[in-house]
C-alpha cells in the first residue's frame, strides 16, 4: 500500500514539475515581449491562421472591430493588416467559429480557428491518419465527445459509447469494478470467438484489449478488462471506423472496426486550472423472485417422495438438521451491500501562440457490493505538449498517459450463491466472529472471501509527433509510440478458507507477473494543394511495430501458517505453471488519395501492404485497399432553386479489402512443451502443436452505400447507410483425431460469413434559442449475420454448431413438447422416430441470439443555467434463461417462485416436471431440457442508461464552477424473469445502478 502511494505522489510531483517548467517559460517569454503604449499611432500588424492541426487557412476575414476595413489570408494563412495598439482584430471563416483578439501592443499574432460544430458538416472526424470533415467524409465514422463522456458516472470507455453509436453493439459482461465489456462493430467476422475484437488506437498507439490478468491466479470469473486502467476523464473524443474507406488503411487490423480513442489537448491562453469532485454509490438494480422457506422444504420434501428415497442428514441438513423457521433473503446478504465511489480529478492548461500545455492527475476508488471492504483503485497522471515555431513549420507534440490500477477485489463472484443457497441456510458467522460451517454440513459462501487478491497494474501509454512544413501544402511527420502493461497479481489461499474438519494442509500461494510492451513508428508524408476546380490531398507513410509479452505463473503449496502465505520461501514446493515470452511483429506501407471536384465529388482511394510475424514463410505479407465515392447533390444550382429546405445532401459508397491476423504468436510452428516427469534426470519434452505453415490472412470484403440529409439549415440531420461485410478464409482450430496426439491444426476453412444491415442516424435541433435549446439524437441498427458457406459441413466438426443460412448464434437443441400430464416428465420431438431421443439426431435450430435490432434515443436540453441530458437504450434480442443456474428441481437449491407451476400429481397440466431427488429419468430429462427451446426467451428491454443533470453556478471572482447529478442503469423495461436481460443468462453480478453528485469549478 505504501508503494502504491509513494508512486502516485511521485507522479503527481513529476506532473507539477513539469507543468510550472512550461509555465515559467510562458512567462518569461510573455515578459520579453515589450508592451506599446496604446495611444501610439497605427502600425502594421502580420500574422498566420491556422486550423487545430496547424494546417493553413486561405481566405480567412481579418476585420479591425468597429472600423470599416480589413483583409484576407493568403494560401499560407498570412496576413498583414494596420492597426493600433488597443484595437481588436476580428478572425471569421465559414466553419469555423469567429475569434476576436485584441493586439495588446504585439505587431505578430499567431492564431489558431476552432471548427464550428454547430454546421453539421464541418466538424471534423479523427480518421486515423488524417482527419476529414462531416461534408467531405466517404467512410462511415461516428463519433461521441468528451461532453457526452462526462455526462456518465463509468469506469470503462466502452460504456460511455453504449447505445450512442449505430452498428456497435457493447454489452457489459460483469458489474464488478473495471469488470470486462464486449463489443462487435457490425456482428461477428470470425468463428474463432476471440477474433472478432476491433482495433484500438489511443492517440495514434495500438492498445492491447487481451487481459494481462491470467485466469490461474484465480480472477477469471470478474473479466476484468484493460481498457478499464484508461482515465476515461482525459478523454478527448472516441471515433469508430466502421466501413472500408475507414478502415482499410489499417489493413490488417481493420477487419473488425478501429477504435479511435484521443486524450485531451491544451488550448492556448491564460493558465486554467479545473478540479471535479464526484461521489456516488452503486446498486444492484433487480432481484429475483425466489421460493421461501416453507415452499422450498415443500419442494425439497416432494422430491424425495417421488424418488421413493429417504432424506439423510448428510444428504439433506435443510430437511433434517438446520431450522424449519428460519428464512434469510441471501440476495440482501450476498449482494445487496452499496457499491460507493469518489472520483477525483484536476488539470492545469494553458499556454502562448508557439507553446500549449495540460497537465492532469485523478484518483477514483470504486467498492463493491458483495459484503467485506473490497475495493478497486485507480490513480493517473497525464501529461500533453504542443509546440509550433513562430513560422509555423515546425511542430511537436507530445501525450502521456499513466496510470496505476490497484485492484483488491473479492476472488469470487457471490451472485450464483445468492440465487441457489437455501433460504434456511444456516448464518454465515457463528457468535466469535468466525465462518459458520454448521457441524461441516454448510458450505459457507464467504469462504471464498477469505482468499486475499491483490493485483497492480501499470499502465503507460505515450506519443510524440513531429512535423515539419518542407513547403506549403508538403508536410513531413513522424509518429513515436510506446505503451507499457506492467501487471502483477498475488492470490493467497488461507487454511481459514476452508472447513476446519478438512485436516489436511491447502493452503496455496499463487503469482502472476505479465509485462506487455509496444512500440511503433510511423513516419508520414502529407501534400494538400488546391489545383483549379480541385482539391486533392495525399498521403504516403509506413509502420513498423514490434510487442513483446511476458508472463510467469507461480504456485507454492505446503506452507506451515496462514502468515507465511506472502513469503514464498516458506513453501514446501514451488512450481512454475507457465513461463514463457512471445514476440510480434508486424510492418506496412499505405497510401490515401483524395480528391474533390468543385466540393461536389469526392473519391478516396487507400492502400496497404502488410506483414505479419504470425504466418509463415511466404505467408507473412498481404494486401488491402479501398475505394470510396461520394456526390453533394445539395451543391448543384436545381436543387438549391426547387428545395431550399435541404441545406445538404450526399450519396455515397465505399467497397474494400480488409484483413486479420488475430490468431495469437507462433501458431504455424509445432510447440513442445516440458514434461515434469525426468528421463535419466533431465526433464522431458512434449509435442503440444502441430506444424502448418499454410494458413494465411483472414480477409474482410466490405461493401456500403449511405444517404446524409441535412434539412433546414441542418437542424434535422439523417444518416442511412446499407452495408455488407463478407469474410472469408476462416483461420480456426481443424479438429483431429485423438489418435494423432492432438486436439487441432490451425486451419484455413472454406467458409464464408457475412454480415449485413441497416443502420439509421437521425439529429434535430428542435429549439435553438438564447435562453433554451433542446436537442434530440436518435439511432437504430438493425443487423443480419449469415453463414452463407461451409463445404461440407455436414461431415465436418461444426455440422452440430453452425447451419449454412443461418447465423453464427444460432442455438441448437430439442424441441420441447411439454411436461407429460401421466408422468410428469418433460418429453421432446423425437425427429428421427427412433423412439429415442439424442444427440445430433433429434437437435434442430432453435434460435438466434443476434439482436434484432438495437439503438439508443438521447434528448439534451438547456435553460439558462441548467443542462439535462439523458439517453435510453433498447434492445430487440432473444437470451438464455435462468434455468441452468438453478440445477435440477429438488436438489438442495433455491428455485425461482415460478417452480410452484410444477407436476405434482396425474392429470396435472404443468410448465414443469415433477421435483426429483435422484438420478431418474426427471434427472436425464433436466439436462436435455438444459438444451432445449425452453431455456431461451424474450431478453429484450428498454433501459434509462444515462442521466445527468447540471447547473451552472454564477460566476464569482473569476470561478466558474457546476453541480451536477448523474445517474446511470436508472431503471430498465423488460419482460425478462432473470437479473439483467444485457447477458442474459449470466451468473456474475449484473451492471449496477449508480447516483452520483459532482463539483466542477474552473478558475
Amino acid at each position: 500500500m505504501k508503494n502504491f502511494y509513494r508512486r502516485g505522489m511521485l507522479i503527481i510531483m513529476f506532473l507539477l514539475a513539469m507543468g510550472l517548467l512550461v509555465i515559467l517559460a510562458i512567462s518569461q517569454a510573455q515578459a520579453a515581449t515589450p508592451k506599446i503604449c496604446p495611444f501610439l499611432l497605427q502600425k502594421e500588424i502580420s500574422g498566420t491562421v491556422s486550423d487545430q492541426d496547424g494546417e493553413p487557412l486561405l481566405g480567412v476575414t481579418v476585420l479591425v472591430k468597429n472600423r470599416q476595413y480589413g483583409t484576407t489570408t493568403n494560401d499560407l494563412g498570412e496576413f498583414t493588416i494596420n492597426a493600433s495598439p488597443g484595437d481588436t482584430l476580428v478572425f471569421s471563416s465559414i466553419g469555423y467559429k469567429t475569434l476576436e483578439i485584441p493586439i495588446d501592443g504585439n505587431s505578430q499574432i499567431r492564431i489558431l480557428l476552432e471548427e464550428d460544430i454547430a454546421s453539421l458538416n464541418e466538424i471534423q472526424l479523427n480518421a486515423g491518419y488524417y482527419s476529414v470533415t462531416e461534408r467531405e467524409r466517404t467512410g462511415n465514422i461516428s463519433r461521441v465527445t468528451a461532453e457526452e463522456i462526462e455526462n456518465q458516472p463509468v469506469l470503462n470507455p466502452l460504456a460511455a459509447i453504449q447505445g450512442r453509436m449505430p452498428g456497435v453493439e457493447v454489452t457489459q459482461a460483469t458489474g464488478v469494478p473495471g469488470g470486462g465489456f464486449d463489443i462487435k462493430i457490425r456482428g461477428t467476422n470470425s468463428l474463432r470467438a476471440d477474433g472478432n475484437a476491433p482495433l484500438f488506437i489511443i492517440d495514434g498507439v495500438p492498445y492491447p484489449t487481451n487481459p494481462t490478468t491470467d485466469d490461474r491466479v484465480g480472477k477469471a470469473s470478474l473479466q476484468t478488462s484493460p481498457l478499464a486502467n484508461i482515465d476515461i476523464s482525459t478523454i478527448s473524443s472516441i471515433e469508430v471506423l466502421k466501413d472500408a474507406d475507414a478502415t482499410a488503411i489499417y489493413g490488417s487490423r481493420g477487419a473488425n472496426g478501429v477504435v479511435l480513442i484521443t486524450t485531451k489537448s491544451a488550448k492556448s491562453g491564460e493558465a486554467n486550472y479545473r478540479i471535479n469532485i464526484q461521489r456516488g454509490v452503486g446498486q444492484v438494480a433487480n432481484r429475483m423472485d425466489l421460493l421461501n422457506t416453507e415452499q422450498y422444504l415443500a419442494l425439497r420434501r416432494e422430491a424425495y417422495e417421488n424418488s421413493g428415497t429417504e432424506p439423510s442428514a448428510a444428504g439433506a441438513p435443510d430437511l433434517l438438521t438446520w431450522d424449519q423457521e428460519r428464512e434469510t433473503d441471501w440476495q440482501e446478504e450476498l449482494f445487496g451491500g452499496t457499491a460507493e465511489f469518489t472520483n477525483i480529478q484536476s488539470s492545469l492548461s494553458g499556454g502562448n501562440n508557439q507553446t500549449t500545455y495540460r497537465a492532469g492527475v485523478g484518483f477514483r476508488e470504486d467498492e463493491t457490493v458483495f459484503p467485506g471492504d473490497f475495493k478497486n483503485r485507480l490513480f493517473s497522471g497525464n501529461i500533453n505538449l504542443d509546440h509550433r515555431s513562430k513560422n509555423n513549420k515546425f511542430s511537436a507534440n507530445f501525450a502521456g498517459n499513466y496510470s496505476v490500477n490497484r485492484n483488491e477485489l473479492p476472488k469470487a463472484d457471490l451472485t450464483l450463491a445468492a440465487l441457489t443457497l437455501a433460504p434456511n441456510a444456516p448464518a454465515l458467522f457463528n457468535p466469535d466472529g468466525s465462518l459458520n460451517w454448521e457441524n461441516s454440513t454448510f458450505s459457507n459462501p464467504l469462504a471464498s472471501l477469505e482468499e486475499r487478491y491483490r493485483g497492480e497494474t501499470n499502465n503507460l501509454v505515450s506519443s510524440a509527433t513531429l512535423g515539419y512544413r518542407i513547403l506549403p501544402g508538403l508536410k513531413i511527420s513522424s509518429r513515436f509510440g510506446y505503451t507499457h502493461i506492467n501487471t502483477r497479481e498475488d492470490q493467497y489461499t488461507p487454511q481459514s478458507a476452508f472447513d476446519p474438519s478438512i485436516s489436511f494442509n491447502r493452503r496455496e500461494s499463487s503469482n502472476n507477473h505479465s509485462r506487455l510492451q509496444t512500440w511503433i513508428v510511423e513516419p508520414q508524408l502529407d501534400f494538400n494543394k488546391k489545383l483549379g476546380d480541385f482539391n486533392v490531398s495525399a498521403l504516403v507513410g509506413a509502420t513498423v511495430q514490434e510487442t513483446t509479452n511476458e508472463r510467469q505463473v507461480l504456485r507454492a503449496t505446503g506452507f506451515n501458517s496462514d502468515e507465511l502465505l506472502e513469503n514464498i520461501q516458506a513453501a514446501g514446493n514451488t512450481q512454475i505453471l507457465f513461463s514463457g515470452n512471445t514476440e510480434y511483429k508486424y510492418r506496412a506501407l499505405y497510401g490515401r488519395f483524395h480528391t474533390d471536384y468543385k466540393d461536389k465529388y469526392l473519391l478516396n482511394l487507400t492502400g496497404r501492404r502488410d506483414g505479419s510475424s504470425r504466418f509463415g514463410p511466404g505467408r507473412e505479407y498481404a494486401s488491402f485497399g479501398a475505394v470510396g465515392a461520394g456526390r453533394i447533390f445539395s451543391a448543384e444550382d436545381f436543387i438549391a432553386k426547387n428545395l431550399p429546405f435541404l441545406s445538404f445532401g450526399k450519396l455515397r459508397f465505399s467497397y474494400g479489402t480488409t484483413g486479420s491476423d488475430q490468431i495469437g504468436d507462433y501458431q504455424f510452428l509445432d510447440l513442445w512443451s516440458a514434461t515434469s516427469v525426468s528421463f535419466q534426470g533431465s526433464p522431458g519434452l512434449y509435442p503440444t502443436r502441430l506444424v502448418n505453415r499454410d494458413f494465411g490472412w483472414e480477409t474482410n470484403r466490405k461493401l456500403e452505400g449511405g444517404l446524409e440529409l441535412g434539412l433546414i439549415d441542418d437542424a434535422v440531420y439523417l444518416s442511412a447507410s446499407y452495408y455488407r461485410n463478407r469474410s472469408s478464409n476462416q483461420l480456426i482450430g481443424l479438429p483431429l483425431p485423438g489418435t494423432t496426439g492432438f486436439t487441432s491444426i490451425q486451419y484455413n476453412f472454406p467458409a464464408l460469413v457475412e454480415n449485413k444491415g441497416w443502420e439509421l442516424a437521425l439529429s434535430i435541433q428542435n429549439i435553438t434559442g438564447e435562453d433554451f435549446s433542446w436537442a434530440t439524437n436518435f439511432n437504430i441498427t438493425i443487423p443480419k449475420n449469415t453463414l452463407l458457406e461451409f463445404d461440407d459441413i455436414e461431415n465436418s466438426p461444426y455440422s452440430t454448431t453452425y447451419t449454412v443460412g443461418e447465423s453464427l448464434s444460432i442455438q441448437k437443441g430439442y424441441l420441447l413438447n411439454g411436461v407429460n400430464p401421466e408422468t410428469g416428465v418433460y418429453e421432446f420431438e423425437d425427429l428421427n422416430e427412433d423412439g429415442f431421443i439424442g444427440f445430433p439426431d433429434d437437435i434442430v435450430d432453435l434460435v438466434d441470439l443476434d439482436p434484432e435490432f438495437y439503438g439508443g434515443f438521447q434528448n439534451s436540453l438547456n435553460f439558462k443555467g441548467f443542462a439535462l441530458d439523458f439517453l435510453f437504450q433498447f434492445v430487440k434480442q432473444q437470451g438464455r434463461t435462468y434455468y441452468q443456474t438453478f440445477g435440477l428441481p429438488g436438489l438442495p437449491n433455491n428455485q425461482p417462485l415460478e417452480l410452484l407451476d410444477r407436476w405434482q400429481a396425474a392429470g396435472d397440466n404443468a410448465t414443469f416436471q415433477k421435483a426429483e431427488s435422484g438420478f431418474g429419468s426427471p434427472y436425464f430429462a433436466f439436462q436435455q431440457l438444459l438444451s432445449s427451446s425452453l431455456t431461451y426467451t424474450d431478453a429484450s428491454y428498454v433501459r434509462l442508461k444515462n442521466l445527468s443533470l447540471s447547473y451552472n453556478l454564477p460566476e464569482f471572482a473569476g470561478i466558474n464552477s457546476r453541480i451536477y447529478f448523474q445517474g446511470q442503469n436508472l431503471f430498465t423495461v423488460t419482460n425478462y424473469k432473470g437479473l439483467d436481460p444485457e447477458n442474459a443468462g449470466s451468473n456474475l453480478i449484473p451492471p449496477l445502478r449508480f447516483l452520483s453528485l459532482g463539483l466542477d469549478i474552473n478558475f
